[in-house]
């Protein structure tokens, strides 16, 4: 067992990192918020703001909370137990997508996304 420090920046992990230029394609991006050795922060409840360049945009947001009323639509969210999801999909572009993670007090996160042709 090891105790957390204080929440100090976000990580982004996605479940796949090149995706087709298909107007379609997805990845599920989880959102964490860790200390500064890196350790997941299970209390923090962070508002995240999430921002996409390139070619893709922001599917949908989520944290698991079933108290929360806000659309899965937008562009933030409420960390719940010091994570969240954020889902981006591709336009019909090739290039590399970057998202961004941001939140009062902590150290943002930048993940790239690969956007390839798709195949015809």
């Amino acid at each position: 067992m090891r105790t957390v420090g204080e929440p100090a920046q976000l990580r982004l992990t996605a479940d796949r990192t090149s995706l087709r230029a298909d107007g379609q394609d997805l990845s599920f991006i989880k959102v964490e918020t860790v200390d500064a050795n890196g350790e997941p922060h299970p209390n923090a409840e962070h508002q995240v703001t999430f921002s996409v360049k390139g070619p893709g945009i922001i599917a949908a947001v989520g944290s698991g909370d079933m108290t929360n009323e806000e659309p899965y639509q937008g562009n933030r969210r409420r960390l719940i137990h010091g994570k969240a999801l954020v889902v981006v999909q591709t336009l019909r572009t090739v290039g590399t997508l970057t998202l961004t993670a941001a939140a009062p007090g902590l150290k943002a996160a930048t993940l790239n996304v690969n956007v390839v042709p798709a195949k015809v």
